[in-house]
């Protein structure tokens, strides 16, 4: 059930991506999918997610351990949060033009 409802969902995630014109959405898409693909892969083909980066500094802070579909991920969660706010300045633009022209 896990397998098909996570490639269910991938497969329509990629058919909204494809009909999808803003660059930048993709782009947040497309890097948080190919992380959440990996993690995928790795549970799939393992039955665990195999964590190796570990960064520390001299043994006084450590920083817990993830791997390269982690960062993806994140990445891809940040680049949305600002589409996002992008996207709400460019609303606000346009009922701020509004305004002034009911005015």
């Amino acid at each position: 059930l896990f397998v098909q409802g996570t490639l269910s969902l991938l497969g329509l995630l990629i058919l909204w991506m494809i009909r999808n014109k803003n660059i930048g959405l993709l782009i947040a898409m497309t890097v948080l999918l190919s992380g959440a693909f990996g993690n995928f892969m790795d549970r799939l083909l393992h039955g665990y997610v195999t964590d190796f980066l570990y960064l520390h500094y001299f043994d006084k802070y450590s920083f817990p351990v993830f791997n390269l579909a982690d960062i993806l991920i994140n990445t891809g969660i940040i680049l949305l949060i600002l589409q996002a706010k992008q996207f709400k300045k460019a609303i606000q633009s346009v009922i701020d033009r509004k305004m002034v022209i009911d005015n």
